[in-house]
């Protein structure tokens, strides 16, 4: 199993926060390159299912045969996003983010071996700040070497590279 916590600061309302990356987020998708398809759901009982593609561009050489058996005739990853808020109050929100692989015999195979959950533990105001901490797990049954590349892509790309990017984009508007 693979665990990520992150903890990261917005000097922005939370709910402008949420509606700017979740509710509202037509504009945002477009800043992310990697994602180069993305279908929002409708919001059903708090639920919400989207689809997306992306791309990885910079993979270790060990990863790529296995992203290379799950992507789709476009050379993409196909992605489904089930968002399930679990409580939404003037001061916090916590909700689930469960992503999964799918499309081709691939991924369904794949899907079986690695499992990819996120919990937003919170986003709260806290001190004329909204903070967010959210906890990444990865359950995988793949090889140690697999996992250990995955866990290396995790801390180079996401803790860095892609949470400064959101909070960059936030702070913007």
């Amino acid at each position: 199993m693979i665990t990520k916590d992150l903890e990261f600061y917005f000097s922005k309302n939370l709910h402008f926060i949420f509606k700017t990356l979740v509710d509202n987020n037509t504009n945002f998708i477009k800043h992310l390159e990697e994602i180069k398809s993305y279908e929002q759901g409708e919001w059903k009982k708090q639920i919400r299912k989207d689809n997306f593609e992306i791309v990885f561009n910079e993979v270790p050489e060990e990863l790529k045969s296995v992203i290379s058996f799950i992507l789709n005739k476009n050379g993409y990853i196909p992605l489904k996003l089930k968002l399930i808020i679990i409580e939404s109050t003037d001061n916090s929100i916590k909700a689930k983010v469960k992503v999964k692989l799918t499309n081709n015999l691939g991924t369904k195979i794949l899907s079986k071996f690695v499992k990819f959950k996120t919990n937003i533990t919170s986003i709260k105001l806290e001190e004329n700040k909204t903070k967010v901490n959210a906890k990444i797990t990865i359950n995988s049954l793949l090889f140690k070497e697999y996992n250990d590349k995955i866990n290396e892509l995790i801390n180079n790309n996401l803790d860095g590279y892609y949470i400064n990017r959101i909070v960059d984009y936030i702070e913007k508007l």
